[in-house]
């Protein structure tokens, strides 16, 4: 069921993208999947609730991109070419007047999005996989976790952000932070979606702690 309401916010996502959310209605969504609005109302209870999932769908998709560089394999060329592909396909789908309307008609939805981090890593080590970092000062003997907090921003300066990181170079962006700690809670309103090793994973809690455990091989707990 999971898998059919993904088809579902990926198709409303272009509809948004392409005539702004506010244009398109439910019967809209409706028409242009092919399903009756009963069974829309099936996965949301409202508009508002289907904007809500779209915009947590985009999200997930663009960390995925992302990961999806880290794991190709090739030669410098085919590396380079396939970031600039990943930066145009990001310039592409972004749209002016979906985050107009998100903006004037979800502020709620708009706000929770901008105080979302677009990314929130933890690592005690500088090494991602794919010789890859975002954590160039981890350390494995300093008994701290390196916490990197990209903030949600305009797609060309995350697609500039994707570029150097992926040649492990860290200009400064305002929309990136880091810092040192040794433990940490995340608490959310919706299950809590993780990236663990390159394996997603979404936990049945809305609560997590995060901690190195010394002479221990596990991070989180």
């Amino acid at each position: 069921m999971q898998n059919e309401f993904d088809k579902i916010l990926g198709k409303v996502s272009e509809l948004y993208r392409k005539y702004g959310i506010k244009s398109v209605t439910m019967d809209d969504v409706s028409h242009e999947l092919g399903i009756s609005k009963k069974t829309l109302y099936q996965y949301v209870a409202d508009k508002s609730e289907l904007v809500e999932k779209v915009v947590e769908y985009t999200r997930v998709c663009n960390f995925s991109s992302m990961h999806e560089i880290d794991e190709f394999s090739g030669n410098a060329i085919e590396q380079l070419i396939e970031v600039s592909q990943k930066v145009n396909t990001l310039m592409k789908d972004h749209s002016p007047a979906y985050e107009y309307d998100l903006k004037k008609y979800y502020p709620e939805i708009f706000n929770k999005l901008r105080s979302t981090p677009f990314v929130l890593m933890f690592s005690n080590t500088d090494q991602l996989g794919y010789n890859k970092t975002l954590t160039p000062d981890a350390s494995i003997f300093d008994g701290k976790l390196d916490m990197v907090r990209v903030e949600k921003s305009h797609p060309l300066s995350l697609s500039i952000f994707m570029f150097f990181a992926f040649f492990n170079k860290f200009p400064s962006f305002s929309k990136i932070s880091r810092e040192q700690l040794k433990e940490l809670r995340l608490q959310s309103s919706n299950q809590l979606k993780i990236q663990l090793d390159g394996e997603r994973l979404e936990l049945d809690t809305h609560t997590l702690d995060i901690k190195v455990l010394p002479k221990a091989l596990e991070v989180i707990c």
